[in-house]
């Protein structure tokens, strides 16, 4: 089997979540044979998975057209979230001496995949793995997000996130153009952003420009309120920051993935916390989901813009357990602690 029929091969294994980035990185930098031999030396694919994703892989529904320099150069750009890899930092590791350093940027690229043309890996997170792709019906980058895992509850959670994240229609909200299931693999088809997360963009925003990003995000969290859908996981790495020369920041919220809404209810058990540390409300740190609401997001939006102003968490270097704890019991220090001139009006 050729090399390219293998990255290819191994890039539908990181579509459908049966291996991740740094499984891939780790099995390059071990030099010593093929990337897919090794891969299946290590049992982190078999050979039926082999012989699924090969057919997969060789046949696509049409063969892709190579999109014009404008769309490939979008294809090109890295939206990574803070917790995640950087791709495009892999290349370049990988073209500093990796032996198998090809191999496996082709691995991060798919020609097509259903009517989806010239897939490129961006990023990772919690519950999915995104690429930017040419969309050759409407002719249009956008961000497909697949799924990791073949979990059926998380599947649910997956198809909820794209019917709450569609149902708002709000400027600063990432649109949400399909979800839907090709050859067993969930997706969601969204609005590709060019830019970074509000945790990276920071570093070089005003003050201004940070309270004046915020204050779009709030709004944008009241549309979604209006429709009844509460996020529950407001923080920097859920808000996209789009740069446009000559214009302002133009922030976009994103992940509804634990989004609560009227229908979704039956997905949380009673007790499991759900959320992120550190920009939880109380009552979302102790389980107390029956209380969640408005407030929790508003919570939320603090927390960030307290990150922002003062590049603190509210409760610095605190683990999960004592996290909590100190959520529920303590209150969170003044800004004014960290920033003294901070304006009394802010």
């Amino acid at each position: 089997m050729d090399e390219q029929k293998q990255a290819r091969i191994i890039g539908m294994a990181m579509v459908r979540g049966l291996i991740g980035i740094e499984a891939v990185k780790e099995a390059a930098c071990a030099g010593q044979q093929g990337l897919l031999e090794t891969l299946l030396e290590r049992g982190l694919l078999d050979e039926i998975d082999v012989e699924v994703l090969q057919g997969i892989a060789e046949n696509p529904l049409r063969q892709p057209s190579r999109p014009s320099n404008v769309q490939a150069a979008a294809l090109n750009s890295s939206v990574t979230p803070d917790s995640a890899p950087d791709a495009i930092g892999l290349w370049r590791d990988l073209d500093d001496g990796l032996e198998d350093g090809k191999e496996v940027r082709e691995s991060f690229t798919l020609p097509c995949w259903k009517d989806y043309q010239d897939l490129r890996y961006v990023a990772e997170g919690g519950l999915g793995r995104i690429f930017a792709a040419f969309d050759s019906s409407l002719k249009r980058t956008v961000a497909l997000k697949f799924l990791r895992r073949d979990d059926p509850e998380l599947v649910r959670r997956f198809v909820l996130e794209a019917q709450h994240q569609a149902r708002v229609e709000h400027p600063n909200i990432c649109k949400v153009f399909e979800v839907g299931e090709w050859k067993g693999q969930a997706y969601i088809a969204m609005q590709f952003i060019q830019g970074e997360t509000l945790e990276t963009a920071a570093a070089r925003m005003s003050l201004a420009e940070k309270i004046e990003t915020m204050e779009i995000v709030a709004e944008a969290m009241n549309a979604a309120h209006r429709q009844g859908l509460i996020h529950r996981d407001i923080k920097p790495a859920n808000i996209m920051i789009e740069q446009i020369e000559g214009e302002n920041p133009k922030p976009y919220v994103l992940d509804f993935g634990l989004a609560k809404g009227v229908e979704a209810s039956g997905l949380t058990l009673q007790g499991m916390v759900i959320g992120t540390m550190h920009y939880m409300a109380p009552e979302q740190a102790m389980g107390q989901f029956d209380k969640i609401g408005r407030r929790t997001d508003v919570y939320g939006l603090g927390a960030t813009l307290f990150k922002l102003i003062t590049g603190r968490l509210l409760f610095q270097g605190t683990d999960s357990l004592d996290g909590v704890r100190r959520t529920v019991e303590e209150d969170p220090e003044s800004l004014r602690t960290w920033v003294p001139g901070l304006s009394r009006d802010l």
